[in-house]
């Protein structure tokens, strides 16, 4: 009789959770039509059991081609008229 009645007994315990948090287990919990403490369970199950954590996938790049360039980024002066310019149109002067 005794395993019959310390399966169905849980350990309690205390959480401190923010309030996000406990408004969302609280909403999930009603949803789903369980106790909020059966709902962080499961959660914490879930998370818990998935120990590796997950490889980020690569990088990906964007890439297009740009075109001739408009302007040598050495040549000071020629890329500071070239800004004044597009400075001047973007106005609407």
């Amino acid at each position: 009789m005794t395993s019959i009645l310390t399966s169905r007994i849980m350990p309690r315990t205390t959480f401190d959770l923010d309030a996000t948090v406990l408004a969302d287990l609280r909403h999930r919990a009603a949803a789903e039509g369980k106790s909020m403490g059966r709902v962080a369970s499961e959660l914490l199950a879930v998370g818990l059991g998935d120990e590796k954590p997950k490889q980020a996938s690569p990088l990906r790049w964007a890439r297009k081609e740009m075109g001739a360039f408009k302007v040598d980024l050495e040549d000071k002066e020629a890329l500071s008229n070239l800004l004044d310019r597009e400075e001047f149109e973007r106005s609407g002067r």
